[in-house]
């Protein structure tokens, strides 16, 4: 007399049973969750390295930004601006050349990106740049900084988007590489397609 076989055990029920509960189970949970137990978001780390203007400073809604506005851009397109008081000389020159080098590495997001000076005068010129040289312009954009701030922003760099929108501030002596990588998530985030 033969041994009965042993009944065969279903072994693709255990990894079949687990992956239904992965995929239509947790997302349940996870849901309910988030909205029961709400846990803390936002004012968490952000990825930039530069500080975030909120709200941004609107250059359009008041005449003293107005002239920023010789900095044309195009839907889509960034200016990184240089604010300092004086005329435009060493300091200026160094920072403008700063933002040539992040906008030469840039590869293709470099056709979006404008490099400018916002100064009280101009001595000096770097190819390719625009230099708006406005006193009344740089001093209200520099104590609205200041206090949006709660620190002495005298002199530093800006990003001011395609709406007129004042984004981001950098110190002057900010790494390039951190400059480099904000300017490219922002290139990123506003691609128009």
């Amino acid at each position: 007399m033969m041994p009965d076989p042993e009944p065969r055990k279903n072994t693709r029920a255990a990894p079949t049973l687990l992956a239904l509960i992965t995929v239509f189970v947790l997302p349940i949970i996870l849901a309910w969750w988030l909205a029961v137990v709400r846990p803390p978001v936002g004012e968490g780390k952000l990825l930039n390295h530069g500080t975030l203007i909120r709200p941004p400073i609107d250059i359009a809604s008041n005449p003293a930004t107005r002239p920023l506005e010789k900095i044309e851009l195009s839907p889509g397109e960034w200016a990184m601006v240089y604010v300092g008081g004086g005329p435009c000389e060493a300091a200026c020159v160094a920072a403008l050349n700063k933002l040539a080098k992040i906008r030469a590495v840039l590869g293709q997001g470099a056709i979006r990106v404008r490099v400018a000076a916002l100064v009280d005068g101009s001595d000096g010129t770097v190819p390719g740049t625009v230099i708006v040289t406005d006193r009344q312009a740089r001093s209200f954009l520099s104590g609205t900084l200041s206090s949006r701030l709660a620190a002495e922003a005298e002199h530093g760099i800006v990003f001011l988007d395609w709406r007129g929108q004042i984004m981001m501030y950098f110190e002057v002596d900010a790494s390039s590489g951190d400059i480099k990588k904000d300017v490219k998530r922002l290139l990123r985030a506003s691609k128009i397609k």
